[in-house]
C-alpha cells in the first residue's frame, strides 16, 4: 500500500506544484485504499461460501450414520436366527435318537434335517451378504469420519481465516475514515484560505518556477 505523505505543518509554505503534488497523492493513497477494502471484501465472500459448501459436505456424511446403525440392527437379528437354529438342531438330535426304531419317525426327522439343511443355507447366504455389507460399511465409516474430520478441520482453519479479513477490512475501513476526515480537512483549510480561488488562477496561466501561493496573491 502506498505510504501517506506526511502532512506539511504549513500549506502556506508549498508553492502551487507541491500543493497539487501533495493533493495527489492524498488521492492516490485514499483510492488505493478503496481497492484494498473492495478486494478484502471480496475475499470475506469467497470465505463464507466456502464455509456454506463444507457445511453442505458435511450434512451429507450423516445417511451414512444411519447405514452403520442400520446395519448393527441386522447383526443383531441374526444373532437371534443363529439361536432359533441351534434350538432347533438339539431338538432333532433328541427326536432322532427317540425315535430310531421307527420308520416314520426317521422319516420325520429325515424331512426336518432337509428343512433345516436349506434354511441353513439361506442362513448362510445371508450371513455372507451382511458380512460382505459390514465390510463395505465399515469402509465407508472410517472415510466418513476421515472426511468430516478434515471437514472440521478446514471449516475451522476459514473461520480462523474470516475472522482475520474480517479485521483486515475493519482496520482498512477505519483507516479509510481517516483519510476521508483528513480530505474534509484539507478542503475546509483551502477554501478558509482562499487556495481553491488561487489554484484555480494558477491552472487558467503559467506561473514562474520560484513562483508561491503568497506571490500570486493580489
Amino acid at each position: 500500500m502506498e505510504k501517506m505523505p506526511n502532512f506539511p505543518e504549513e500549506l502556506s509554505d508549498l508553492n502551487n506544484q507541491e500543493l497539487q503534488d501533495f493533493v495527489k497523492k492524498l488521492t492516490a493513497v485514499a483510492n488505493e485504499a478503496k481497492e484494498n477494502l473492495k478486494s478484502v471484501k471480496g475475499e470475506v465472500r469467497s470465505l463464507e461460501s466456502d464455509i456454506h459448501k463444507s457445511t453442505a459436505d458435511r450434512e451429507k456424511l450423516l445417511p451414512l450414520v444411519a447405514q452403520t446403525i442400520g446395519l448393527q440392527e441386522a447383526l443383531c437379528e441374526l444373532e437371534k436366527t443363529r439361536a432359533q437354529q441351534q434350538t432347533v438342531s438339539r431338538e432333532l438330535e433328541r427326536g432322532s435318537t427317540q425315535c430310531s426304531s421307527q420308520e416314520a419317525s426317521q422319516q420325520r426327522v429325515l424331512v426336518l434335517e432337509e428343512e433345516m439343511q436349506r434354511e441353513l443355507a439361506l442362513l448362510e447366504e445371508r450371513e455372507a451378504s451382511l458380512a460382505k455389507n459390514k465390510e463395505n460399511i465399515d469402509r465407508l465409516t472410517t472415510k466418513t469420519k476421515r472426511e468430516l474430520t478434515e471437514a472440521q478441520t478446514q471449516n475451522r482453519a476459514v473461520e480462523t481465516e474470516l475472522l482475520q479479513l474480517k479485521r483486515a477490512a475493519s482496520e482498512a475501513g477505519s483507516c479509510q475514515s481517516v483519510q476521508e476526515k483528513e480530505d474534509q480537512l484539507l478542503d475546509e483549510f483551502v477554501v478558509r484560505r482562499g487556495i481553491l480561488q488561487e489554484l484555480r488562477q494558477a491552472a487558467s496561466k503559467p506561473l514562474g518556477v520560484g513562483s508561491n501561493i503568497s506571490q500570486a496573491r493580489p
